[in-house]
């Protein structure tokens, strides 16, 4: 015969439902942009166009990032990580005049505000006296002849 269903079987008079599906609303109640989650609200915009539109927001912000360069910087940030960042910051910790290492730290916008500005200025006076120099012709190498090494009159 009959069973008796257990206590934990048994049916009560809940509301509750027994399903998970039961908890979740029907599509149809989600089919206007209204009530459906992370959509923009307007009925007459098409959800591809409202997508396509959400990742050329994105898009801008990326490219916003400019925004935020310090006066000189060309180039993103590197990654604190990243060696030749260390390498070109140890090198003008260690040496204020040099060049290279104030080239690469304010294109790159690594140091605080404050120290920023100076290295600024003297990346300005940097570049004015390549430009000078270039102009002037004085940076120009001029072609050694290389002896050869052997002298003359010695076999």
């Amino acid at each position: 015969g009959l069973r008796t269903p257990l206590p934990s079987q048994r049916q009560t008079g809940s509301a509750t439902p027994e399903r998970p599906s039961q908890l979740r609303p029907s599509r149809s109640a989600l089919t206007t942009p209204e009530k459906r989650p992370g959509s923009t609200g307007h009925s007459n915009i098409p959800q591809k166009l409202a997508r396509s539109t959400a990742r050329d927001t994105h898009e801008l912000r990326r490219r916003d990032l400019r925004d935020f360069f310090k006066e000189g910087q060309i180039f993103l940030a590197p990654p604190v990580a990243d060696p030749t960042r260390a390498f070109y910051y140890t090198l003008w910790q260690e040496n204020r005049e040099s060049k290279i290492a104030t080239k690469y730290l304010v294109e790159r916008g690594i140091l605080p505000p404050g120290e920023h500005e100076k290295c600024l200025a003297k990346y300005r006076e940097f570049r004015k006296k390549e430009k000078l120099a270039a102009r002037d012709g004085a940076g120009v190498v001029r072609s050694k002849k290389i002896p050869s090494g052997r002298k003359k009159g010695r076999r």
